[in-house]
């Protein structure tokens, strides 16, 4: 089960989250830390640790797995360990502003219920194509920009930071996007007056049709 740790809310508010969660293992980057500025935390296990420890021959069967394997194996394994829809899914903890953030248990059946009123909002297509660049620890970035292409089956690309506006607006041009999913903050003051389209202006869950 993922839990998201919010890396903005500081050192402190994220320990007393991942004890709150009863954390045991949380991956990361060193390069990563370095960037953000985070000082390591116990149970940390790094990317690029893992990375170097994984056989050539291992990284390609799970290559292979992966592209092969159908959707109803997948079902098939979950039914088996006796995985349900009330079963947790994810933990999203707040911001932190109104004192110790506090996690919002998300169940299977939670997300995929979010995720049918997105798609009831928005008539998606295999054909759309989505720019992701929240953080997985946003409630849209872990609903919208993860869960809902993955399984509602249509194309995603992804950028790291979402203050990025610059990239991201390149992104959106070389992949032909029809669908963006971000907050005005960390766009419209940052794009270039060329990609400030009227719709993307009138909404934060924005798309267009070629």
């Amino acid at each position: 089960m993922p839990v998201n740790l919010n890396f903005t809310i500081g050192h402190d508010a994220m320990t007393k989250a991942a004890a709150r969660a009863q954390l045991k293992t949380i991956i990361s980057s060193r390069l990563f830390l370095k960037k953000a500025s985070i000082e390591p935390m116990d149970g940390m296990v790094f990317l690029e640790d893992v990375l170097n420890d994984i056989a050539p021959l291992a990284k390609m069967r799970t290559l292979v797995l992966a592209y092969l394997l159908p959707s109803w194996a997948i079902n098939r394994w979950l039914i088996a360990r006796g995985t349900t829809a009330d079963d947790l899914a994810g933990i999203i903890f707040s911001s932190g502003s109104t004192g110790v953030p506090k996690g919002v248990m998300l169940t299977h059946r939670n997300i995929l219920a979010n995720i049918d009123a997105i798609g009831q909002l928005f008539a998606i297509t295999r054909d759309d194509v989505l720019v992701g660049s929240l953080p997985y620890f946003h409630s849209f970035g872990f609903t919208g920009t993860l869960w809902f292409p993955l399984i509602v089956g249509f194309g995603v690309v992804y950028h790291a930071n979402p203050m990025n506006a610059k990239t991201i607006g390149d992104l959106a041009e070389k992949y032909k996007a029809t669908f963006l999913m971000a907050t005005p903050t960390d766009l419209l003051h940052r794009l270039h007056p060329q990609m400030r389209a009227p719709a993307v202006r009138a909404s934060p869950l924005c798309r267009r049709r070629r």
